[in-house]
């Protein structure tokens, strides 16, 4: 990681969370502050992913199983994350998979 923002600094997170709908909001609050401590900028794309699909998502097949056409299959919702240079999230959303 660098304390220099660099455009192309993109993080993916697949995660499993039973309580997603309640605890993404916190959590992504907790990252950001960790972040933040750290000086680290960048944009997120955060996936909550079903349970049982969790092991079968490696750094090779995650594009196909949770951005492709078996997303539903494999994922609950999705978030997008873009900090500004005060380390906040000038932009956000998160989107059910449906």
């Amino acid at each position: 990681y660098s304390k220099n923002r660099y455009l192309n600094l993109s993080i993916t997170i697949c995660i499993f969370d039973s309580n997603y709908k309640e605890n993404k909001d916190e959590n992504l609050e907790e990252l950001r502050f960790k972040l933040e401590e750290k000086k680290y900028k960048c944009s997120l794309l955060i996936f909550y992913i079903k349970e049982d699909k969790l092991d079968s998502i490696t750094s090779s097949n995650w594009t196909d199983k949770v951005i492709g056409p078996n997303k539903i299959e494999y994922t609950f919702l999705r978030g997008s994350f873009s900090m500004d240079d005060d380390f906040k999230f000038g932009y956000t959303e998160w989107r059910e998979i449906k």
